[in-house]
C-alpha cells in the first residue's frame, strides 16, 4: 500500500478547524440567522447582497492585522479602502450568492453551508493563500458562477425548487 499523500493528511485538521471556525462560527449568523429574515423582506438576490456586502465588512479587520499577508498584500497593492472594496464586492458578495442558493435548495441545512465554507477556506489553502492571486482567481471564478446561477435560477428565489427559505423575525 502506498503513503498517503502529505496534502490529503494536512486536509482533515485545517478543514475540521475552519469547518467549526470559518464555517459554523460565521454562518450560523449569516446564513442561519440573518439571511432567512431577510429572505422575508427582500428577494434571494438582494438578500444575499445585503448579507455579502454585511459579511465582506466583518472581514475588514483581517486587512490591519499582521501575518494575514494576502490581505495586507491587496492593501499595500491597491490600498486599503480600494483592497476591502474589492474583496467585499467581488469575492465575499460571489460566494454569498453561491452560499444562498446551496441553502435555499438544501431546505436551510447550516452543515451544507458550513462544509461548503470550510471548503472554500481549503481550496485557498491549496491555492497559496499568501498569494492574493488566489483571492482574484477564485472571486472571478465565483462571480461567474453566481451570474450564472443568477440567470439559470432567477433572483426571486435562487433555487431550483422556486423556494426561498424565509424566517419572519418576532
Amino acid at each position: 500500500m502506498g503513503r498517503i499523500p502529505k496534502g490529503i493528511v494536512k486536509f482533515f485538521p485545517f478543514f475540521g478547524i475552519v469547518l467549526i471556525t470559518g464555517g459554523l462560527g460565521e454562518e450560523l449568523g449569516w446564513r442561519g440567522f440573518r439571511l432567512p429574515r431577510m429572505q422575508t423582506r427582500y428577494n434571494a438576490l438582494i438578500a444575499s447582497l445585503i448579507v455579502g456586502v454585511l459579511h465582506g465588512l466583518w472581514h475588514v479587520p483581517m486587512f490591519f492585522m499582521e501575518g494575514l499577508t494576502p490581505y495586507q498584500e491587496m492593501a499595500a497593492a491597491a490600498g486599503v479602502g480600494i483592497a476591502i472594496l474589492g474583496y467585499t464586492l467581488f469575492y465575499v458578495t460571489p460566494w454569498s450568492i453561491l452560499y444562498t442558493f446551496v441553502y435555499n435548495n438544501t431546505k436551510g441545512s447550516l452543515l451544507i453551508v458550513c462544509v461548503l465554507h470550510a471548503s472554500e477556506a481549503w481550496v485557498l489553502a491549496l491555492w497559496n493563500i499568501s498569494n492574493p492571486r488566489s483571492f482574484i482567481g477564485l472571486g472571478a471564478a465565483m462571480t461567474i458562477v453566481s451570474i450564472i446561477i443568477v440567470l439559470v435560477y432567477g433572483a426571486e428565489n435562487l433555487s431550483r425548487t422556486g423556494k426561498r427559505i424565509s424566517i419572519v423575525s418576532m
